[in-house]
C-alpha cells in the first residue's frame, strides 16, 4: 500500500518470466504434434503400399484368367517410380504416386516387393500362398 492506502496495482501485462513459461509450453506442444503427425503419416504410406499391392494382386488375378495361367511380369521387372507402368504394363492397375513394385521371384512361385519413395518399409507379397510379410 502506499500513503493514501491504496493497492498497488500491476498494469504492465505479462512479466517477462510468464511469458518465457508460455513459449516452451508451446514449444514442448509443437514437438509432440510434429512427432505425431509424422507418425500418422508413416501409417498413410503404408497403408497406400498395401492397398496398391492389393489392386496390383487382382489386376494379375484378371491377367492370370485370360492369358493361359502365367502371371504377367519377370524378375527385375517393376512399375515406374512416378506409378506409372515402367517395365510392364498391367492391364487394369496404376500405382499410385511414388508406390513402386518389382517382380522378385517368377514364375513360380510369383513375388512382387512393393515400397514407397518416402518410406524404407518394403512389403512382400507371395502370390503362391496368399501372404503379405514385411521384408527385412
Amino acid at each position: 500500500m502506499d500513503s493514501a492506502g491504496s493497492v498497488w496495482r500491476r498494469d504492465a501485462g505479462l512479466t517477462l518470466t510468464e511469458l518465457v513459461i508460455a513459449i516452451v509450453i508451446l514449444c514442448i506442444f509443437t514437438v509432440l504434434a510434429i512427432k505425431g503427425v509424422a507418425h500418422y503419416r508413416q501409417k498413410a504410406i503404408d497403408i497406400t503400399v498395401k492397398y496398391d499391392l492389393r489392386n496390383f494382386r487382382m489386376a494379375q488375378d484378371d491377367y492370370l484368367g485370360g492369358h493361359g495361367g502365367n502371371y504377367l511380369g519377370e524378375v527385375g521387372q517393376s512399375t515406374g517410380e512416378d506409378g506409372q507402368p515402367n517395365d510392364f504394363n498391367l492391364p487394369g492397375f496404376v500405382a499410385s504416386k511414388g508406390v513402386r513394385f518389382t517382380v522378385t521371384s517368377s514364375p513360380v512361385p510369383f513375388i512382387v516387393q512393393g515400397s514407397h519413395l518416402k518410406s524404407s518399409v518394403v512389403y512382400e507379397y507371395d502370390f503362391s500362398n496368399d501372404t503379405l510379410t514385411l521384408h527385412p
